[in-house]
Parts: C-alpha cells; sequence; structure tokens
C-alpha cells in the first residue's frame, strides 16, 4: 500500500453517484401478481409459495445474530401440504374482501350498534345491492352473507357465503375453476353450484361473462357449418304430368308373419320430382328382380316415365344394368317401325 492517497475530486468518473429510483404502479403488486395466473389452482399454489417464503425470512430474523451458520429446515420444503393450500386460499379471499369492501369491513368492525350499522350500509349507495345480503363478519374476519337460514341442516358455508366482488380478477378464477369441475355445464349449473360457498355480486352476469370466454364451451356449442347446395337439376323444376320424372328409394323393413315364420318385405317409394306426389310398391327383398317387379307394376298403374333418379345402391344399379341388357337384346327394327305408325318420335 502506498504511504499517502491522493484525495479524489468529487467530478472524478470512477466515483460513483448515489441514484435514487422512484417505483410507481398504477395497482398493487400483490393485484399485479394475482393478474399474472390463469387459472384458480395455480393462484393458490403460488401465494402459498410466497407465504412459506415469508415464515421462512421471519425465522431468520428471530436467530440470534452472533449465529455463524444457519440451521437445517428454514428454507421452505420442495412439496406443499394441502393446509398449505387452504392457508393460501383463506389469505387470498381476505385480502380481496380488504381491498374490495374496505369502507363495509371498517363499518361492520366498529363497535356500534347493529341498527346503526344497517343504516350507514343502507344509506352508501355503492352498496345498496349488498346492503340487501345483510353482510356481516365472522370469527374468522370472513365478510359473508346473512340471511335467515340459521337453522336450516346444511353446511355452514351454505348458509352464509363468502362474499366476492364482481368483476375481480380471483372471482373469475374461482367461476372457470368450478365451471371446469362440474364438467362445463350452463350458467345455472354453476352458479348453484358455487353458492354452496361463494357469494358473487351480480353472479349471475359473472357467470354468464366467464362461461362466454371458454374456448371448450366455444367449440362444443359452434353453430355447424352446412353444405352449400348445388342448383336444382331441370327435371325437378319443369312443369310436366304426374310421375314424369320419378325419384326412387326403399325403406323400413316391414315384419310380415307367413305360417310360422316372420318375413322382412320392404316399401319401394317412388316420388314425383315435380308435384311430391308418391307412390308405394312392396316388394319382398331387397334384390334386382323384387325391384324390377315392382318398377313393372308401377309403370303399368302411372305409366312410363322419362327419367328416373335414385342413389348407388346395389339393387338399383344392378336393375338398370338388366334393363338395359334387355333393351340391347330387342328387335330394334320391329319396335321402330311400330313407333312409326303410331306416329311416336
Amino acid at each position: 500500500m502506498p504511504e499517502t492517497l491522493k484525495e479524489i475530486s468529487e467530478g472524478d468518473p470512477e466515483i460513483k453517484k448515489e441514484v435514487q429510483i422512484h417505483f410507481s404502479s398504477a395497482q398493487p403488486l400483490l393485484d399485479s401478481m394475482i393478474q399474472r395466473y390463469s387459472s384458480w389452482y395455480k393462484l393458490k399454489r403460488g401465494v402459498a409459495r410466497l407465504l412459506q417464503f415469508i415464515k421462512s425470512l421471519q425465522f431468520r430474523l428471530r436467530l440470534p445474530k452472533d449465529l455463524t451458520s444457519l440451521p437445517d429446515g428454514w428454507f421452505p420444503p420442495k412439496q406443499l401440504s394441502v393446509e398449505d393450500i387452504k392457508t393460501a386460499e383463506i389469505q387470498l379471499i381476505k385480502y380481496v374482501q380488504r381491498s374490495s369492501f374496505p369502507y363495509i369491513m371498517a363499518i361492520l368492525k366498529r363497535e356500534t350498534p347493529v341498527r346503526q350499522q344497517k343504516s350507514e350500509l343502507k344509506c352508501s349507495e355503492p352498496f345498496c345491492s349488498i346492503y340487501k345480503l345483510r353482510p356481516w363478519l365472522d370469527q374468522s374476519g370472513f365478510l359473508r352473507v346473512g340471511g335467515r337460514l340459521e337453522n336450516a341442516q346444511i353446511d355452514y358455508e351454505a348458509k352464509h357465503q363468502t362474499l366476492l366482488p364482481y368483476n375481480h380478477h380471483v372471482s373469475c378464477l374461482i367461476i372457470m375453476a368450478h365451471h371446469e369441475l362440474v364438467g362445463h355445464f350452463g350458467t345455472e349449473y354453476v352458479l348453484a353450484g358455487l353458492r354452496q360457498k361463494y357469494w358473487i355480486v351480480k353472479g349471475w352476469a359473472m357467470v354468464r361473462k366467464v362461461i362466454g370466454r371458454c374456448l371448450i364451451c366455444r367449440r362444443y356449442k359452434v353453430r355447424r357449418g352446412q353444405q352449400l347446395m348445388a342448383d336444382l337439376p331441370s327435371d325437378r323444376l319443369t312443369p310436366d304430368l304426374a310421375f314424369t320424372h320419378v325419384g326412387i328409394d326403399f325403406f323400413r323393413p316391414l315384419y310380415v308373419k307367413r305360417g310360422r315364420n316372420i318375413l322382412k318385405h320392404y316399401g319401394c317409394l317412388f316420388t314425383c320430382l315435380t308435384m311430391r306426389a308418391t307412390h308405394i310398391e312392396v316388394t319382398e327383398s331387397l334384390d334386382t328382380d323384387s325391384f324390377i317387379n315392382a318398377l313393372r307394376r308401377f309403370i303399368s298403374r302411372r305409366g312410363c316415365p322419362r327419367i328416373i333418379r335414385s342413389d348407388n345402391g346395389t339393387n338399383l344399379s344392378a336393375g338398370v344394368k338388366e334393363i338395359r341388357d334387355a333393351i340391347n337384346t330387342w328387335n330394334h327394327q320391329k319396335i321402330e317401325r311400330y313407333l312409326q305408325q303410331k306416329d311416336i318420335q
């Protein structure tokens, strides 16, 4: 070390200057931390970790100053217990009530007559809807809903629900957690389940608002896309005689008892595509022969149609093939000569 040290001037750039940092936030730090969570369970775990860390710091402050090494176990444990989660939930609810209902809790904490407290609550315009709930503070410091169910044989939390504010992030998380717990049911079911423990101001509107933002419910309740239909064919729109353009389809089996046996018969439905008139023939089966026989009976009764439309059923397509094969075997010269005699083109 040198024997003498030179004095350094205050303007020397190597000297660190004191800097004052002013932190300002529009909302408290705990509220900003709550806004970061999107799950009620994760929020309770985060608050439980925070409470454990505060306990460990308090434990360290109570240690003697001459202690050279810290004892084992002063750090928070890695695993959270059920009691830690419940304690975090209690502290969260109390914090929300203190920050949302400070005026009401200040009135209820005074040692004033009940009538005077009720009159003060009733006169405060922002809390007219809460006054109707007859709020009161229990021994643990919760703001609860009053009522006339003191002698009811139900749980204490169902008789006097914990009061929660409207449009608060914690209220939204509780609603969404219960909505997922009951299997994404509707507004009334979720609200009825919530009121077994909590009473949210304007609860119906709040539950409906939160459920409306649920992505799973949106996916389930979305309107199904409908196929854009093509233009109708000309034979559906051209006016003509009945059964000139025909549609064919089969419907359900009809059970017919013959002796001791029960047989299946089917109905062959002929529909006029223009005027929607119908004609029904009974077929003994779904094979090609039964269809051709039904078509022959239809033509004998209603006349020969120009166009027949049907689905791609095996019996129908096989019937078309068989009819075409039969037409190819006809004596076309004889048929044409006959048509010329009748002046038919």
